[in-house]
């Protein structure tokens, strides 16, 4: 959906908001970053953005394909029929996107951990860096996410 806000509005503006909130790293599936990121290259280039400017730019790097073509595309913006909440579906992004991250972070962390062999003050400032990141992240959603349970 998020993506799919972004191939909706030409203006680029829906994209220029949801960028303030995440980045393409953050979605899940490659074919979402990439497609993503296509969209902040289309906007960056034309200074707007529309399913016919993603469409070129993508065929022409020779990507096209890997998302099933027109067709793909146009999966996307049939997630989404308006762009109303576009910065809602990135803030849910962004909140998979944390969880994730805590997950491969703590899993890495757990395993430098036990093996012992980095310095016990090494490994708690990994952990420290990683609460601080974690901290700097989660500063995008508002507080009525953490009201309304969204950040459980």
């Amino acid at each position: 959906a998020a993506v799919g806000c972004a191939l909706l509005d030409p203006t680029g503006e829906t994209l220029r908001r949801m960028t303030k909130i995440i980045g393409p790293a953050d979605l899940f599936g490659f074919n979402d970053q990439m497609v993503f990121a296509s969209c902040q290259s289309v906007f960056d280039a034309h200074g707007c953005v529309d399913v016919v400017l993603v469409h070129d730019y993508l065929s022409e790097t020779g990507r096209l394909a890997e998302i099933d073509g027109a067709m793909g595309l146009l999966r996307y913006m049939e997630a989404v029929s308006h762009v109303a909440h576009a910065e809602h579906y990135a803030r849910v992004v962004l909140k998979n996107s944390i969880r994730r991250q805590v997950c491969d972070q703590t899993r890495e962390l757990f395993a430098v951990a036990r093996e012992a062999h980095e310095p016990l003050d090494a490994v708690c400032q990994r952990a420290h860096a990683l609460a601080e990141t974690l901290d700097s992240r989660m500063a995008a959603l508002r507080p009525q996410d953490c009201e309304q349970g969204g950040l459980e």
